[in-house]
């Protein structure tokens, strides 16, 4: 089975389905929420927002299935946290206030994507990349990462497969690969 919406969406809990799901207009989370699917993609083709900042959080779990958000994720509200298992596309920027967690390979699909993990400045979480992070076209593509004191932690290559235009990280940072980046590298804590 799969599932398509199309028209301002609020989801007030879990969402299996052993096929795709594809949201074409803004999500509003209602409560905090696991999209789950077997091996399928899941697809934000708009903006992803809380009810209430910092109180929602998201968890996408879609095994090999690509994940792609295309637009904002908490732009507006931001999320309690976001936990994405599968390839994930990241169209716009993503703001929590707690952690951001990459299971799966990340590739930054707008000009300058800025993930931040304390979005209104009192709670704060760490942001874990656990695969690889790549640009989609080689220096076309900058990840700015705001985790304030917290760790922001790259487990695989960074720029490996298609370099970054920039990588800027505020957060104390572990570094596991190599990063490859067309333009500057700043680490603003220690690495």
């Amino acid at each position: 089975t799969s599932l398509a919406a199309t028209g301002p969406t609020t989801l007030h809990g879990n969402v299996t389905t052993s096929g795709t799901q594809t949201y074409n207009s803004a999500v509003t989370l209602g409560a905090t929420d696991t999209l789950a699917t077997t091996n399928s993609a899941v697809d934000f083709v708009s903006t992803v927002d809380a009810t209430a900042a910092g109180t929602q959080g998201l968890t996408v779990s879609a095994g090999t299935g690509t994940v792609t958000f295309g637009g904002a994720v908490g732009g507006s509200k931001a999320l309690a946290g976001v936990s994405v298992t599968g390839p994930t596309v990241l169209g716009g920027n993503v703001s929590t206030d707690g952690a951001q967690t990459y299971n799966s390979a990340v590739t930054l699909d707008a000009t300058m994507v800025t993930l931040n993990s304390h979005f209104d400045g009192t709670v704060t979480g760490s942001i874990g990349f656990f695969s690889t992070v790549d640009a989609t076209s080689a220096g076309s593509q900058g990840l700015t990462v705001n985790a304030g004191n917290f760790p922001v932690t790259f487990l695989g290559v960074v720029g490996g497969t298609t370099p970054l235009a920039s990588l800027a990280v505020t957060g104390p940072t572990g570094l596991e690969a190599n990063v490859t980046t067309t333009g500057t590298q700043t680490y603003n804590s220690a690495v």
